[in-house]
Parts: structure tokens; C-alpha cells; sequence
């Protein structure tokens, strides 16, 4: 393999990382928006459960603690999607890493 062609791998591998990486950073955002939204769930369950409010319900004489408006999208499917992807893209980022290793200065 020539050094244009050692360059060339070296900067595909390096790219494939940096891509890996800024989707895994996205996931893991996207991972703790859904851990606030039960943590915040679950803090009105255990303190104030007739204040939560769904969509279209109101709580006559209650306190509302927490609207369940922007939960509907969010289901085990979502959830599962989000672990899967994540799978994936750790992955793709291990290999990315593995496969920029020779090109890397030994120390």
C-alpha cells in the first residue's frame, strides 16, 4: 500500500470515527431527554399523583405537578430503537478506532 492510498485509509477511518462519534453524543442526548422525562414522571408519582394531567383531562381540584402532553410519542419501541441505534453506532465507533490504529504514531 502506497502513502496515498495509507493517507487515504487513514482519513476514511478517521472520518467514519468523527461521524460514530457525533451520532453517539446525539443518542446520548436523546437517551437523557427520556431519563428526565421518567425522572420527573416518577417524582409526581410518588409526590403529587392526582396532579398529573394527560392531554385532553384536566384535574378538577388538584394541583397540576406534571403534563403527560409530550410523553406520547415516547413507547418501548422508542426506547428500544434508541438502545439499538446506540448498539450500532458504538460499533461502528469501536471499528472506526480499531481500524485507525496503524496509522496512528506508535508510543
Amino acid at each position: 500500500m502506497g502513502d496515498d492510498d495509507k493517507l487515504r485509509a487513514a482519513g476514511d477511518a478517521q472520518k467514519r470515527l468523527t461521524e460514530a462519534t457525533e451520532q453517539l453524543a446525539k443518542l446520548k442526548q436523546e437517551g437523557a431527554k427520556i431519563g428526565l422525562m421518567f425522572q420527573h414522571l416518577g417524582i409526581a408519582l410518588s409526590s403529587n399523583p392526582e396532579g398529573i394531567v394527560f392531554d385532553g383531562e384536566s384535574s378538577p381540584g388538584f394541583h397540576t405537578s406534571y403534563h403527560v402532553s409530550h410523553l406520547e410519542w415516547l413507547d418501548s419501541n422508542t426506547i428500544r430503537a434508541l438502545v439499538r441505534d446506540y448498539q450500532t453506532e458504538l460499533t461502528k465507533q469501536r471499528e472506526a478506532e480499531q481500524n485507525l490504529k496503524p496509522y496512528l504514531p506508535r508510543t
